[in-house]
């Protein structure tokens, strides 16, 4: 069984976020001595790959810093006021700074890492009247940053996030998202605990032009996941679903319960499936390191969007509608295998 680590309580939030400044400026220093290291180790190293993770994972710390300034400045800014968290002016500080931040550590990642995004095909946002609902595949590393940065930038949609709550680990990234009532899925949950309530109320507060991004598989495909999943599905007995997961050899099953959740709370929105490719073969540390720089590797992007009218309303049916958006988002996948470098598609066991 995964180990999985519990979010920080409240008290340890704080704490961290206090120490953080201080916490990275000390990180930052004692990387020195790393850095001159990469740089010695050219003459076996030529891509630098040391150097330019180093250089990332630097940036990276700063940047969740500069959130927790940020996100300090602006509560200074308006604490007298007592409604201060629904007010208008709160909401727009904190997209800028989340977008800021998008960019940020998008431009780095190009930079340091050679990371590339592209869109297949223009993808329609919807209608600027209504929120977006975006359910994505997850796979590859820092997959929820780039789409949500494609979000912001190509679409010019806030996106609001459903992720795992081992992120709040991250003092100014857990605190942004946080305050702008994103969801953090509970890495351990008891047998009563119902995580679709709150996918519900988040769809319900979204404003006209922002975005909920969903990722229904619940976990980063791999080909492990993928075996595990299947052989979880015949262990329930489910085996009609188990040979379905064994036909989507590049998605792991799609769980509805929050896309239904969403997409009962926004009858009104349009409906954006979003499928990637790319970095999907880097599952370990190690290939992620040998993969820099990702010159070669581009992040592409493709996506199908449906009007009210084009999807389902009843759970049921969403759910079966949902299984053949991961159809036609794993053939996609597979269409584009040929350009993954040292990758095959795992077999069924």
């Amino acid at each position: 069984m995964a180990l999985t680590l519990p979010p920080p309580p409240l008290w340890a939030r704080l704490l961290i976020q206090i120490l953080w400044l201080p916490i990275v400026a000390t990180l930052t220093a004692l990387s020195v001595p790393l850095f001159v290291l990469g740089v010695l180790l050219w003459p076996i190293d030529r891509k630098l790959r040391v150097v330019r993770l180093l250089a990332l994972i630097v940036v990276f710390l700063w940047l969740d810093a500069g959130l927790v300034t940020g996100c300090f400045y602006i509560w200074l800014r308006h604490a007298r006021r007592r409604d201060h968290a629904s007010s208008q002016a709160w909401r727009e500080e904190h997209e800028k700074l989340l977008l800021d931040a998008l960019e940020g550590i998008m431009e780095h990642a190009q930079r340091w890492i050679g990371l590339r995004v592209e869109l297949e095909e223009t993808i329609d946002f919807g209608s600027d009247r209504t929120p977006l609902l975006v359910f994505a595949r997850h796979a590859g590393p820092g997959d929820s940053v780039v789409l949500a940065f494609m979000l912001a930038v190509f679409g010019n949609r806030l996106p609001r996030v459903v992720l795992k709550d081992l992120l709040r680990w991250a003092p100014g990234v857990g605190a942004l998202l946080y305050r702008m009532r994103s969801y953090f899925v509970p890495s351990r949950s008891g047998a009563g605990d119902d995580r679709t309530k709150p996918v519900q109320d988040l769809a319900e507060s979204l404003e006209p032009m922002d975005a909920l991004l969903l990722f229904p598989e619940g976990q980063n495909w791999t080909p492990r996941r993928w075996r595990a999943r299947i052989e979880r599905l015949r262990d329930t007995g489910d085996e009609a679903r188990a040979e379905r997961a064994a036909q989507w050899r590049h998605v792991l099953p799609p769980r509805s319960r929050g896309v239904v959740a969403a997409m009962s709370a926004r009858p009104d929105a349009d409906v954006l499936i979003l499928a990637h490719t790319g970095l999907e073969w880097l599952v370990s540390p190690r290939q992620i390191f040998m993969a820099i720089p990702l010159h070669e590797h581009p992040f592409l992007i493709r996506g199908w969007t449906f009007t009210p009218e084009e999807r389902p309303s009843d759970p049921d049916e969403i759910a079966a509608w949902l299984d053949e958006q991961w159809d036609v988002v794993n053939d996609w996948v597979a269409s584009h295998q040929q350009f993954l470098p040292e990758f095959r598609s795992p077999e069924p066991s």
